[in-house]
């Protein structure tokens, strides 16, 4: 998954750049912003002049499907502490979500699971 997130993270450190961000704020996007689907809509937004209550609506809509994905996810990550979870949710991404759900499925160890989880997000 790390093969694919270097190029895509270029880009839209680029993207961002072209839009008129400075390479600090562009990078300051990158660190806040825990979602690449939103950075790529803010940028473009941005690059469109658009005012920054539609950027910031825009980005919430786009990452709502961090909502279903956190619904997928409760029923095997319940037993945990909810400071466990809360970090635990601080790095779901999609490659996290896609990459340790099935694993979930497959076995009942809720903490090696959680494990591979943490250290999945945490890389990307």
């Amino acid at each position: 998954m790390l093969i694919g997130i270097i190029p895509f993270g270029i880009v839209c450190g680029i993207g961002a750049v072209a839009a008129g961000a400075s390479p600090v704020a562009s990078l300051a996007m990158s660190m806040i912003m825990f979602s690449g689907a939103a950075q790529i809509v803010a940028t473009q937004l941005l690059a469109s002049g658009a005012p920054f209550a539609v950027i910031l609506l825009s980005c919430l809509v786009v990452s709502l499907r961090l909502l279903m994905y956190s619904a997928a996810m409760a029923p095997y990550l319940r037993t945990l502490d909810h400071r466990w979870r809360s970090l635990l949710a601080f790095v779901l991404t999609d490659q996290a979500f896609a990459g340790t759900l099935q694993r979930f499925r497959d076995s009942d160890d809720v903490g090696a699971n959680a494990s591979y989880f943490l250290g999945s997000g945490a890389m990307l």
